[in-house]
C-alpha cells in the first residue's frame, strides 16, 4: 500500500511535509480526515506555518497529495471541506446518475475510465455510455438508450468503489477508488443551492402584520447611519436629511406617501381627531 503525505511535486523529485509532530497519519483515510477539516488550502497553509512544518519560501506553491508507484512521484488533489461529501459512497452515486444530461460530464468520464488496457473491467459500461452519446449527438431520443445508460453508471460506480482481493475472491471496498471517482464527479456536479420549504418558515404575528410604517422606520434608522443624501440600492429613491422620501413638490408620488403615513396613524394622532 502506498504511503501518502502533503507535499509538492518537482520533476521527478517531491517534497514532502513532516505532519509527524501533528497527528498520526498511517492511511489516505488519515490524511484526509486531517486535510478536510479545513474550508481551502490558504486555511491549512496557515495552520502549517504556525505548527512550523511549513516553510513560507512554499506559500505560493500548490499542495497536493504525493505518493511513489512504480519509482515515480504521483500526485492527486487535497481534499478540503467543501469536498468532503464526495467520499460519501451513496452521495457520489446519487450524484453520478442525476448527471445523465450532462453529455460533457459523460464523455470526460468515459474517457476518464478507458484506460487503454486489454482486459479493463470497465469496458462494457464505458461502450455504453458512448452509445449513448451517439445516439443523442445524432438527433436521436434519449430515452431510447437512457435505460442502457443509468446501468452502466451503476455498474460503473460498483466497479470502481471496490477491489477484489486476488487470493480470497473477497470483494472490498476501496476507498481510493471512492475518493478519485468522488473527486471527479466534484469538478463537474453542478452548484447546489439550497432548497427552502416554505412550509417549514414559522409563521410569527411580526411577520403578517409588518406595515408600511415599519418598512419607512427601518429605512430611516439606516439612513441615519449615514450623514449625507444616498441612493437607496432596491428602488433608487432619494431620501433626505432626515431620513424621508423625497418627492417633487405636489407630485402623485408625494401624496400616496403621506396617504400610507395617514393610515399609520393611531386614531390620537390624527390632525382631524375630537373636531
Amino acid at each position: 500500500m502506498p504511503k501518502y503525505n502533503l507535499g509538492f511535486t518537482k520533476k521527478d523529485d517531491a517534497i514532502t511535509i513532516d505532519l509527524t509532530k501533528i497527528r498520526k497519519i498511517e492511511s489516505l483515510e488519515d490524511l484526509d480526515d486531517f486535510t478536510s477539516m479545513f474550508k481551502n488550502e490558504d486555511e491549512l497553509k496557515i495552520y502549517l506555518v504556525k505548527k512550523g512544518v511549513l516553510s513560507s519560501e512554499f506559500l505560493s506553491k500548490n499542495i497536493n497529495v504525493i505518493y511513489r508507484h512504480g519509482g515515480v512521484y504521483k500526485k492527486i488533489p487535497v481534499l478540503y471541506l467543501e469536498n468532503k461529501k464526495y467520499i460519501d459512497e451513496e452521495y457520489v452515486k446519487n450524484k453520478l446518475t442525476s448527471m445523465t444530461n450532462d453529455l460533457d460530464f459523460l464523455e470526460k468520464l468515459a474517457n476518464r475510465m478507458d484506460a487503454r488496457i486489454k482486459h479493463n473491467i470497465q469496458g462494457t459500461n464505458i461502450a455504453a455510455i458512448r452509445t449513448h452519446l451517439i445516439n443523442v449527438k445524432n438527433g436521436g431520443d434519449p430515452l431510447r438508450t437512457y435505460d442502457l445508460l443509468y446501468s452502466a453508471l451503476t455498474d460503473m460506480f460498483f466497479k470502481a468503489v471496490t477491489v477484489v482481493d486476488k487470493k480470497t475472491g473477497e470483494v472490498k471496498n476501496s476507498y481510493r477508488g471512492l475518493r478519485d471517482l468522488g473527486l471527479f464527479v466534484s469538478k463537474y456536479a453542478p452548484s447546489e443551492i439550497e432548497e427552502i420549504n416554505i412550509d417549514k418558515i414559522p409563521e410569527t404575528e411580526e411577520f403578517e402584520q409588518i406595515t408600511f410604517g415599519q418598512i419607512m422606520n427601518q429605512t430611516k434608522t439606516i439612513k441615519e447611519k449615514n450623514d449625507s443624501d444616498f441612493v437607496y440600492p432596491l428602488d433608487n429613491q432619494l431620501y433626505t436629511q432626515d431620513g424621508s422620501p423625497f418627492f417633487p413638490p405636489n407630485s402623485e408620488e408625494e401624496r400616496i406617501y403621506k396617504m400610507h403615513l395617514e393610515e399609520e396613524m393611531s386614531i390620537e394622532e390624527h390632525p382631524h381627531y375630537r373636531r
